[in-house]
């Protein structure tokens, strides 16, 4: 026994099918199927132009990478401003300042006339080294007055503590302006 169940109306089942929109719909999925086609196409020459691109600025930013390793600084210079640096970071924590106590020693150590109380060598030059070690270079009026300052500078003292020690003379040379030149080291005790 078979048993016939049609629920769809009589009308939809003889629809004949319409050329028009099935031309349509063909259309309409061929212009879909070329824009994709010139949109990818688009896309992969925009990628190929942006990858060269890539490569191009990847190659400005290695030259220069290498251009800044190259540069080379003055270690010397550097190493200088860093001990300067170090030695007024160190003044100024301390309570007492005693950059201005070497400065004061320094300048009390200097040999003077005694009539005028004039200043019979001038430092040239004063720098610093490692730790708490100084040079000077200087002229003098004669080798005496090295000799004064290099007494003056080991007798140096605040209260009990000397304020000068390893006190050296380097060298010295005399000019044909009849002035004495000369380099001393010595240690500052803050």
């Amino acid at each position: 026994m078979k048993v016939n169940c049609d629920f769809l109306p009589v009308e939809y089942k003889s629809f004949l099918l319409d050329t028009t929109a099935l031309g349509m719909a063909v259309a309409f999925a061929a212009a879909t199927l070329v824009a994709c086609t010139f949109s990818f196409s688009r896309a992969a020459s925009e990628r190929g132009r942006l990858t060269k691109e890539q490569g191009r600025l990847s190659n400005e930013l290695t030259e220069v990478i290498n251009q800044l390793r190259s540069i080379t600084y003055d270690q010397a210079a550097i190493q200088d401003l860093i001990t300067k640096f170090n030695f007024i970071q160190k003044a100024m924590g301390a309570t007492d300042y005693p950059f201005l106590r070497f400065y004061q020693a320094l300048e009390n150590a200097l040999p003077r006339t005694s009539d005028t109380q004039l200043k019979r060598i001038s430092i040239t030059k004063l720098t610093k080294s490692d730790g708490e070690r100084f040079a000077i270079l200087g002229r003098a009026e004669s080798r005496s007055d090295v000799t004064q300052l290099e007494k003056n500078l080991v007798q140096s003292r605040t209260g009990a503590k000397q304020n000068f020690q390893e006190v050296k003379v380097l060298s010295t040379a005399v000019e044909k302006t009849d002035q004495w030149t000369f380099e001393m080291q010595f240690t500052f005790v803050p």
